[in-house]
């Protein structure tokens, strides 16, 4: 069963950027199978993991951020925007960093990130910010 799950209070009213998130969810599922489960091949499934949620935070951010521009969402907001995507990369790869340098408790650092700073703070507040102008 899964631990985090699509709400609709996470929907933005964009279907692109909905199914996004909602694939990010996935990844925080499969991070959280990884770190609760026995120990199995743990170093290739949190590559796997690793390498997924590389691939979608980076889709996602650039994604987003062209959104905001084609439907006119004023400049100085999509600056402040794309600081705080920035800042959530730097804080992932750090993270990543320090799981591929033999820090074993390194990922369960990731989860807390993901869901405070991303699920809570960034989609149910800073995104809906831009949805207004969907």
């Amino acid at each position: 069963m899964p631990m985090f799950n699509w709400e609709t209070k996470y929907a933005i009213g964009h279907a692109e950027v909905d199914s996004q998130h909602q694939d990010l969810i996935a990844v925080m599922n499969h991070l959280y199978e990884l770190l609760t489960s026995a120990p199995r091949d743990v170093n290739s499934q949190a590559e796997r993991i690793i390498n997924e949620l590389a691939l979608h935070v980076s889709t996602h951010f650039a994604y987003e951020e062209d959104l905001m521009v084609r439907i006119g969402y004023p400049t100085e907001k999509i600056a402040q925007h794309a600081a705080i995507h920035n800042d959530m990369l730097a804080k992932v790869q750090s993270i990543v960093a320090a799981h591929r340098s033999g820090d074993a408790r390194a990922l369960e650092d990731l989860l807390p990130l993901l869901y405070g700073e991303w699920l809570i703070d960034h989609i149910c507040e800073k995104d809906m910010d831009f949805s207004g102008y969907l």
